[in-house]
């Protein structure tokens, strides 16, 4: 029971090791493309520099007087 155990999850272990060594040589061959397209990212560096200006960041942090959660933790363990 063992070895028709062992010799599935091999026969799994293989195809899956397949199916991503395929999948990684697809995403290598486009990124490839791509740097033949834009060398020196110029174009990348473009849109990335125009997506700052015109898109709100969600991520952006605000400045905010109320005290932080680590800092109000700090004022009770120091008493």
């Amino acid at each position: 029971m063992n070895q028709l155990v062992q010799e599935a999850l091999g026969d799994y272990l293989d195809r899956k090791s397949r199916e991503v060594e395929r999948q990684l040589d697809e995403r290598l061959d486009r990124l490839r493309r791509y740097r033949q397209q834009d060398p020196g990212f110029e174009r990348a560096i473009d849109d990335f520099a125009k997506a700052e200006v015109l898109n709100k960041d969600p991520a952006e942090g605000t400045a905010d007087n109320e005290k932080t959660v680590r800092s109000e933790m700090r004022d009770i363990l120091n008493g």
